[in-house]
């Protein structure tokens, strides 16, 4: 028996045990345990100030990854309310099939309609940079759901359209009856037609 152990058995036996409570002994002695059978001391070859490779996760897991930013407009070509929103994307395939509508055109990639959730409250990202002063939108895309070769006709539309009734948008196009705090977007008319560099430090 450890010294630790026969310390905190002698602290059972006493008079004034009612001070201290048979779980944390028990809990002294299980350290005590501990601590003389790995030689009495933590690992010292690990130095406490060294940091895990990514603080939020210690396994090493990449976190999210920081959004890449494109514009949404209309096809070109075809343009009749000349206006945009920004879209972020953080999924590799989503940034990657975005890429291809830029370089390639939706004709050529086929799947061109972003379907997108959205919420209203202007974010300072989401902007019509078409316009003149590349004015804020009073809503902004919280995700994208996939990129669509159609869509329902009650999801087409134009951004100055739900900027004229964000509310009315929402409860009309929202997919979750439980939480109906959020849109969808999924114009006909619209895809991706650019990726923003440096965005939003490059707004003009």
């Amino acid at each position: 028996m450890s010294d630790l152990e026969s310390e905190a058995l002698s602290t059972l036996r006493s008079p004034t045990r009612s001070r201290v409570s048979r779980p944390l002994v028990s809990l002294i002695a299980i350290l005590g345990s501990m601590l003389l059978a790995g030689g009495g001391c933590a690992d010292s070859s690990q130095d406490p100030d060294t940091p895990f490779p990514d603080a939020s996760f210690p396994d090493g897991t990449p976190g999210p990854a920081a959004p890449v930013y494109f514009l949404v407009a209309e096809l070109p070509g075809m343009e009749v309310h000349n206006d945009s929103y920004v879209l972020p994307l953080t999924r590799a395939d989503h940034i990657e099939h975005a890429r291809d509508l830029v370089e390639h055109g939706p004709e050529a990639v086929g799947t061109y309609i972003v379907v997108a959730t959205m919420r209203a409250g202007a974010d300072g990202i989401n902007r019509d940079l078409r316009a003149e002063g590349a004015p804020a939108w009073s809503w902004h895309v919280t995700d994208i759901n996939e990129f669509a070769s159609a869509t329902m006709e009650i999801l087409d539309g134009w951004p100055g359209l739900v900027e004229q009734d964000v509310a009315g948008w929402i409860a009309n196009t929202s997919m979750d009856n439980e939480d109906p705090t959020e849109g969808t977007l999924g114009f006909w008319g619209y895809t991706v037609v650019e990726e923003l560099d440096d965005y939003p430090m490059s707004r003009p």
